[in-house]
């Protein structure tokens, strides 16, 4: 067994930096999204947000063509032909569906 001074040595001291990059969401076949990222999730009463990150361009997303949301009066996020299928606070998931294929992206 360790001894309480090897402990103690092995903790990280001080605090994560709050400006270090965001780790970028996964798919669920475990490769790097590169172009969209999922940043966070928001939920309020029955409706949920996603936060994402396309290029240089961030904003919210929710479930239905392009992900616009309904009376946000913003412009869509993404490109034609994505919609968003589900957004899953309780597990941390986007689901998407571009052009008939599948994608899932994990905080």
């Amino acid at each position: 067994m360790p001894s309480p001074q090897q402990v103690v040595a092995a903790q990280p001291h001080g605090r994560v930096d709050p400006f270090a990059p965001v780790a970028t969401a996964t798919a669920k076949d475990g490769s790097a999204s590169t172009e969209l990222q999922l940043t966070g999730l928001i939920g309020s009463g029955r409706s949920a947000q996603a936060l994402i990150s396309l290029g240089s361009q961030s904003g919210t997303v929710c479930v239905g063509r392009q992900g616009l949301c309904p009376g946000s009066g913003l412009p869509a996020l993404l490109p034609p032909g994505w919609t968003v299928t589900g957004i899953d606070l309780g597990r941390g998931e986007l689901r998407l569906n571009q052009a008939g294929q599948q994608r899932v992206l994990s905080l």
